[in-house]
C-alpha cells in the first residue's frame, strides 16, 4: 500500500518535476558554455585574420612571393597556434601551407566549420577570408585547436550526469521526508476519525492552525457537529414518541383486563369501549403526526400547490371550531381582508396549520376569553394571525414551543396534547416558503402570526 500513498505519489511527482528542471537547466548551461567559447575562438581567429592582414598589407605591396613567405613565416612563428594559418595567393600558390585537412570542401568568404585534420586527432575551428590587398586577392584559413575546449566541455557534462542523479536522489529522500511530514496530521485526522462512532459523536478531530488542514478539520468538525445533534434529536423523538405511545396503550390494555375481568351490564361495556376508543383515536392522531414529521425529516412529503383564496379558507376553518367555542364560552372575532388576494399553496395542509393554532388557542383560553383570527396583507406576503387571552407562555418557554414534544409545565397543563402541533405547524409553513413567529405576555395571551409569500 506505500506505493499508492499520497506521500510517495507526491514525492515521485516533485523528483520527476525537479529532473525535468535541472536537466532542462544543464542542458541550456553546457549549450550557453559552448556557445561562449566558440565566440571566444571566433575572436581569437578574427585577431588572427587581422595579423595576416596587417603582414599583407605591410609586405606584400611589391614583394616578391619569397619575401613575403619569409614574413609571414616569421609572424607564424610569433603567434600561439600559428600553425594552423594557410595563406595562398590569387594564383593558387600557398605561401603559407598549414596543416592538411582530413577533408577538402569549398569555403566561403567568412565562413565557419569545425572540422579534423589528418595532423592532429583532435578537431579545429576554421575561418576562411579572402583578402584584397593592393589589388591581389588572397585566401587566408585560420584555426584553432578545441582540444581544451572539448575537454572542458566533457568535464562540464560529467559533472552534470554525476551530479543529477545524486541531486535528484538527496531531493527524492528529502522530499519523501517533508511530505511525511506534511501530511503526519492527516495521519492523525485520520485515525481521530476512525475512533468517532455513534457512542461517542461528541468528539472531534484534531485541528491543526494555519493550512487547509485547518479547514479541513473545521468543516468536518461542524459535520459532525449537525450529525451529533440530529443523531440526538433522533434519540429524543424516539423515546418521546415511545413515551407518548406507550400511555394510550397502557390505558387501552388496562381498561380491556379490568372490564373482562367479570361480567359487567350494558352501560358499563359502553363506558369501557368508549374509553378505549378515546385512547385509539389519541393514538392513531399521534401516528399521523408521527409519520408526517418523518416524511418532513425524510424530504419526502409533498405538496399539491395551487391557487388558495386564504380568506375563504380561514372562513371554512374559523366555521368549523365556531360550536367548540361556543362549548367552551369562548368569543371568536373574525378580521378577514378579502381584497388580500391568493397565495400559491397546497389546500389540506394550510387548513391543518390553521385548525392548529385555533385548537391551541382554545385549548390553553379559559372560558369568557376571546379568539381573535385576521388575516392581512404585509410587505412580504400574506398574514395569518391568531390571537387568543389564555394565560400566554412564559419568556424562558418561548423559544422552544416549535420543539417537538415540548410542552411548558404551566402554560401545557392539564392539557392532553402531545406537543407536535405547533412544530407541524412550522413545517408546514415552511415547505411553504414562509414562516410562523410568536408573541406572548403571561397571563395575557399570546399571537401567533403565519407569514406566506404571495
Amino acid at each position: 500500500m506505500i506505493f499508492h500513498t499520497i506521500r510517495l505519489k507526491l514525492t515521485i511527482w516533485y523528483s520527476a518535476i525537479l529532473l525535468a528542471g535541472i536537466l532542462l537547466i544543464g542542458t541550456s548551461l553546457w549549450a550557453a558554455v559552448r556557445h561562449q567559447l566558440l565566440s571566444d575562438i571566433d575572436d581569437q581567429l578574427e585577431q588572427k585574420v587581422g595579423g595576416v592582414r596587417a603582414v599583407l598589407e605591410d609586405e606584400g605591396g611589391g614583394g616578391s612571393p619569397e619575401h613575403l613567405r619569409e614574413e609571414l613565416t616569421e609572424y607564424v612563428h610569433a603567434t600561439p597556434g600559428g600553425s594552423l594559418i594557410r595563406v595562398r595567393d590569387e594564383s593558387g600558390q600557398e605561401l603559407l601551407p598549414g596543416p592538411p585537412l582530413a577533408e577538402q570542401r569549398a569555403l566561403e568568404e567568412g565562413h565557419k566549420s569545425t572540422l579534423r585534420t589528418i595532423a592532429t586527432p583532435h578537431r579545429l575551428r576554421l575561418q576562411t577570408e579572402r583578402l584584397s590587398i593592393h589589388g591581389q586577392t588572397f585566401e587566408v584559413q585560420v584555426g584553432t585547436d578545441l582540444e581544451a575546449i572539448d575537454r572542458m566541455l566533457t568535464l562540464f557534462r560529467s559533472l552534470l550526469l554525476i551530479a543529477i542523479p545524486f541531486v535528484v536522489s538527496v531531493a527524492f529522500g528529502g522530499g519523501y521526508w517533508i511530505s511525511r511530514r506534511a501530511l503526519a496530521p492527516v495521519d492523525e485526522i485520520t485515525t481521530a476519525a476512525k475512533r468517532i462512532s455513534l457512542e461517542n459523536l461528541s468528539d472531534r478531530l484534531p485541528v491543526h492552525g494555519g493550512d487547509e488542514l485547518q479547514r479541513l478539520s473545521e468543516t468536518w468538525n461542524e459535520m459532525l457537529t449537525r450529525l451529533e445533534f440530529n443523531v440526538q434529536r433522533v434519540k429524543k423523538f424516539t423515546a418521546d414518541a415511545s413515551h407518548e405511545l406507550r400511555t394510550p396503550i397502557a390505558v387501552i390494555l388496562t381498561t380491556a383486563e379490568l372490564t373482562l375481568r367479570r361480567e359487567r351490564d350494558p352501560v358499563e361495556y359502553r363506558k369501557s369501549l368508549g374509553e378505549i376508543k378515546t385512547e385509539a383515536e389519541r393514538m392513531t392522531s399521534l401516528t399521523e403526526n408521527l409519520l408526517m414529521l418523518a416524511r418532513v425529516d425524510s424530504d419526502q412529503l409533498r405538496f399539491s400547490f395551487e391557487a388558495i383564496d386564504i380568506e375563504e379558507l380561514a372562513g371554512q376553518v374559523v366555521s368549523e371550531t365556531v360550536a367548540l367555542a361556543h362549548d367552551k364560552d369562548i368569543r371568536l372575532e373574525v378580521k378577514l381582508d378579502w381584497q388580500a388576494g391568493p397565495i400559491r399553496g397546497d389546500r389540506a395542509a394550510l387548513r391543518r396549520l390553521l385548525l392548529i393554532l385555533l385548537d391551541n388557542a382554545m385549548k390553553y383560553t379559559a372560558a369568557g376569553g376571546s379568539i381573535e383570527v385576521a388575516t392581512s396583507r404585509g410587505a412580504g406576503g400574506l398574514v395569518f394571525s391568531v390571537r387568543d387571552t389564555g394565560q400566554g407562555i412564559d419568556p424562558n418557554d418561548l423559544p422552544h414551543v416549535f420543539e417537538r414534544f415540548y410542552r411548558a409545565d404551566k402554560s401545557r397543563s392539564g392539557s392532553n396534547g402531545t406537543g407536535l402541533g405547533l412544530s407541524i405547524a412550522q413545517s408546514i409553513a415552511q415547505m411553504h416558503g414562509g414562516r410562523i413567529q410568536v408573541e406572548s405576555t403571561p397571563g395575557l395571551g399570546c399571537r401567533f402570526d403565519v407569514l406566506i409569500p404571495a
